[in-house]
């Protein structure tokens, strides 16, 4: 479902493809802007800022009939640059490959950063900033998994160049998605899909070795983000959006153990019902707070609630699906 290339046909489909969302990683400082995607007038979407409480959007990237969407943003450590991807056509030609792009905070100089066939996206930045993790295929399903590219490459990182994590079918998985750094680098926590109604986080070290698995798949949960001191991850559940499921963000230590805290939680979606579902959360840059989206009719909310789950309120709503949220430190 977090595939840009099944996303934003219409309106019908912005709905159910924005539900499950790739994760976004939250780094240490201020509360500054918030990142976010957002369905424009053609029906497709693009990237958006605004400030922590919803005011002075200012959107960053420009759909065109050439391309459906650009929808995942991550915030670089320092909150100077972000990271998207885009189905735009590429520096090569290509109309239907995904690529990650870099831009700056007010989104000039948005430049191409890999390059190939296949499905590129879902950028987590690390600590450090010269390195970015990523959801690729390269054109080869049996390539899919979770690798590290540098965060800059003036001819555009290819495979041969990329250096591989994860390996979602030897996994037992569909393929790998989400990937999110560690704040000490060391670790990646990421979704494996099995089906849209099975899937987990997990976490594996940088070189590959340690995975753990730390949620069921009954939990059917996805986009982990860790908080800034690195100690607990929010996830959400229900992710397939199908009848039955219950979405909701939770809460739980970062090495897994513990028991899961509830934030929110929906009732089970019903066949014919409203389409009422929590997703996507990530975490402020102090810490202290948790910014969601909330789907229901006629559109969503992005909202905000303490790490508690108190003190919830929606900062941007409306019918254009405000979805997908980063939390920056940039002003």
């Amino acid at each position: 479902m977090s595939r840009i290339t099944t996303a934003f046909v219409g309106v019908a489909l912005v709905v159910i493809c924005l539900a499950a969302g790739p994760s976004t990683a939250t780094f240490s400082g201020k509360n500054g802007r918030i990142s976010f995607s957002r369905a424009v007038d053609n029906g497709k979407a693009d990237i958006f800022t605004a400030n922590r409480d919803g005011s002075h959007i200012r959107r960053l990237t420009f759909s065109t009939p050439a391309h459906t969407a650009a929808v995942e943003s991550d915030w670089s450590p320092d909150g100077q640059l972000i990271a998207f991807d885009s189905d735009r056509n590429d520096v090569d030609g290509r109309k239907k490959s995904v690529q990650i792009y870099v831009t700056r905070a007010d989104g000039g100089d948005a430049t191409q950063l890999t390059r190939g066939p296949g499905f590129h996206g879902e950028a987590g930045w690390s600590p450090t900033g010269s390195t970015i993790a990523i959801d690729a295929d390269w054109g080869d399903r049996s390539l899919n998994g979770i690798w590290l590219i540098p965060a800059s490459d003036p001819d555009g990182v290819t495979v041969d160049e990329a250096v591989r994590v994860t390996d979602a079918r030897a996994g037992g998985g569909r393929f790998d998605i989400e990937p999110q750094f560690s704040p000490d680098g060391s670790t990646i926590f990421f979704t494996r899909f099995k089906s849209p109604t099975k899937t987990a986080v997990y976490r594996v070290d940088v070189d590959g070795t340690g995975e753990k698995r730390l949620t069921n798949y009954r939990l059917n949960a996805s986009k982990s983000d860790v908080s800034p001191d690195g100690q607990w991850i929010a996830f959400d559940s229900g992710d397939s959006g199908a009848p039955g499921v219950r979405g909701g963000i939770y809460l739980l230590r970062a090495d897994g153990s513990g028991k899961k805290k509830v934030l929110t939680q929906d009732p089970p979606l019903q066949e014919d019902g409203p389409f009422v579902l929590a997703q996507n959360p990530a975490f402020s840059p102090n810490g202290r707070r948790i910014v969601y989206t909330q789907f229901q009719p006629p559109g969503s909310d992005l909202v905000v609630m303490k790490v508690n789950g108190s003190g919830k309120h929606t900062i941007l709503g409306g019918k254009r699906f405000p979805n997908k949220a980063d939390w920056g430190t940039h002003p």
